[in-house]
């Protein structure tokens, strides 16, 4: 990408990066967004409506958008799947959030054996609860300085010890 004197992308190199990136999405079995990556591609004006339309355009995949405070949802090709976000008592860093929780969600579904089949074929308690799981480590890191993920332990006592309605 390059950028101007005064810190301004060019607009046909950002609009050549976005296509590029939407044309991997029929190809990717699953995409993980924030609401924040999926407003430059426009997709719709409200987020939720984007990742509807950006998990359209990945086929038989999956896309899991994750909305910080407000949770996470994962769409699939058999419907939405949504979990609240953990209460977190003290936020001191969110650098790695987005990549806590897509690493939790990727272990939760290969601990669950939801990864090597089709993804229409896992049963949703299973995408619950690697999306809940997901949220838990998420919570967790946020509250340490710096990238710092957590054990599986770590998060299972934390969702263990957390009395949030689910």
């Amino acid at each position: 990408m390059t950028v101007d004197s005064e810190g301004v992308a060019d607009k046909d190199t950002s609009l050549a990066y976005l296509e590029g990136v939407r044309s991997l999405l029929p190809l990717a079995d699953i995409v993980k967004a924030s609401d924040e990556d999926l407003e430059p591609f426009q997709f719709a004006t409200d987020t939720r409506k984007a990742a509807v339309h950006a998990n359209a355009e990945t086929g038989a995949g999956m896309l899991v958008l994750t909305e910080g405070r407000g949770g996470a949802l994962l769409h699939t090709a058999n419907g939405v799947v949504e979990a609240k976000a953990y209460p977190t008592t003290h936020v001191a860093d969110t650098v790695g959030a987005g990549d806590t929780f897509h690493a939790a969600f990727l272990a939760a579904l290969l601990r669950g054996s939801a990864i090597g089949g089709r993804f229409r074929d896992v049963d949703p308690k299973a995408m619950k609860s690697a999306v809940d799981f997901a949220c838990a480590a998420a919570a967790i890191n946020v509250s340490r300085k710096g990238c710092s993920p957590p054990t599986q332990k770590e998060v299972e006592d934390f969702i263990e010890s957390t009395h949030r309605q689910r």
